[in-house]
């Protein structure tokens, strides 16, 4: 309940705010497409999960790079980060299927060290750089009376699945340089800025450790001018 509570909340917040910021009663939002495209949106660049929408957010540059790994397991490409959805929900007792996407919807490497490229035709300019790391989800998560159903969870410590230590890169004039250096992650949802301005031909994410499985796992990758 408190799960379903808290996700009806971020709808409800990010709503709220869109009504302020159209000029319109939250009583009308409901009526007009367009703002409920971009509640939507949002609520996906926040890492929510809505059965049949996908990133359709046109200052997203990732979308428009070529994805290249280092490694990639069987039916886990690169190009998977920008597939527009953050998670696998086909299947029995998933998504009805002709609202979703079947697939995995991340990246899965290999090996560690392994590291993810975005390339553009030409220089763009980055300064928010948005990372989704897999985080379990397959595995229950909650509060429970129940040892049993305790047993079932990884609880009080990072997912196994999860990032631990990476580094961005940015590829400018021809030379690499890193832009944001992480050791320690424990969360799903990251959100890196770098200096504005930042002109660059590609971005690499490398990843040197998770918090327990053998190789890296990246759910979606999202870069802002």
């Amino acid at each position: 309940v408190m799960a379903t509570c808290a996700a009806i909340g971020q709808g409800v917040g990010v709503s709220a705010a869109q009504a302020v910021s159209d000029g319109i009663l939250p009583k009308d939002l409901a009526s007009n497409k367009d703002t409920i495209s971009a509640i939507q949106q949002t609520l996906l660049r926040d890492d929510a999960f809505l059965v049949g929408v996908t990133n359709q957010d046109e200052l997203d540059l990732a979308p428009r790079a070529a994805v290249s790994a280092t490694s990639a397991a069987s039916d886990h490409p690169g190009k998977n980060v920008t597939s527009g959805q953050t998670r696998a929900v086909h299947g029995e007792g998933g998504a009805p299927e002709d609202r979703t996407t079947p697939g995995a919807h991340r990246w899965i490497s290999k090996t560690l060290p392994a590291s993810l490229e975005l390339r553009w035709p030409s220089p763009v300019e980055v300064s928010e750089i948005d990372l989704v790391f897999d985080t379990g989800m397959h595995r229950p998560l909650t509060l429970s009376h129940s040892d049993a159903y305790v047993q079932k969870m990884t609880w009080g410590r990072p997912q196994p699945e999860t990032v631990k230590n990476y580094v961005i890169e940015g590829e400018v004039s021809g030379e690499w340089m890193t832009l944001h250096e992480e050791a320690g992650n424990y969360l799903r949802h990251r959100r890196h800025t770098v200096q504005p301005g930042t002109q660059v031909m590609a971005l690499r994410v490398t990843v040197s450790a998770t918090n327990g499985i053998d190789h890296a796992r990246v759910c979606e990758i999202r870069a802002y001018a």
